[in-house]
């Protein structure tokens, strides 16, 4: 993975329960499981997220987000994305965004190095 080549982890933040997120993570299947780490930001109901200006008071969720941290812990980056959230062919429904890894590599290469 790309990220790891740079020497940085990557972590997914959501509002719901770690119980939900595990669930989620199961829902997936024994050789599926999500590909980064998931964190609850759940109690108190976004309280990282808010730290951050990321929460999203009309829906009660982060906005999808990037948030670049160096390793001494300074937020170097911080950029909010579009996303909308259209119905899938299995009933799930799919995400469109305009959040590209390809930009997200440059900035860590832009504001860590």
């Amino acid at each position: 993975m790309e990220f790891a080549k740079k020497d940085t982890q990557v972590l997914g933040v959501s509002c719901d329960s770690r119980a939900t997120l595990a669930a989620y993570n199961l829902s997936l299947g024994p050789s599926n499981s999500y590909p980064i780490r998931l964190l609850s930001d759940f109690h108190p109901h976004g309280a990282m997220t808010r730290s951050y200006g990321l929460f999203n008071e009309e829906n009660g969720a982060p906005f999808r987000s990037v948030v670049i941290i160096d390793k001494k812990g300074i937020v170097q980056f911080a950029q909010r994305y579009t996303s909308v959230r259209q119905p899938g062919p299995t009933g799930q429904g799919e995400t469109e965004s305009d959040l590209s890894v390809p930009s997200i590599l440059t900035e860590i290469d832009r504001t860590c190095y």
